[in-house]
Formats: C-alpha cells, structure tokens, sequence
C-alpha cells in the first residue's frame, strides 16, 4: 500500500495519465531493446554477478584484504 490511489484504482486518473502511459512505454521499449542487446553480446558475464563469491568475501575487481 501507498500514500495514494494505485494506478487502475476508481478515480487515480492513472490510464488516463499521459505522463505515465508516455513513461512507462518508454520504460518497456528499453528494456525490450537492452535484453535484445545482452542476449545478443552472449548474456551478461558472471564475473561480478555471483553470491557465492560475494558471500566468500570476494570484492570483484578490488583486493582481498588479507586481514579478515
């Protein structure tokens, strides 16, 4: 729940919203164009991406203080 009236409730004014509709198409049409991209380029690495790795204490890209 938020502060107001959801986007399809009874009076949000939210499908007549140019502001919105404009926005949200722009949004999607992005997001279409870069996954096209990723799928493309072979998907997104998974150097930098893993929790494992993450969970270990690995820092990608920056030294593994030997302190720990």
């Amino acid at each position: 729940m938020g502060p107001g009236p959801s986007y399809r409730d009874p009076g949000s004014g939210g499908p007549e919203n140019d502001f919105t509709n404009r926005n949200t198409t722009f949004m999607t049409w992005n997001l279409l164009h870069l996954a096209r991209m990723i799928k493309d380029a072979g998907g997104i690495p998974a150097h930098g991406n893993q929790r494992s790795k993450w969970d270990a204490g690995c820092r990608f890209d920056h030294p593994n203080p030997e302190y720990r």
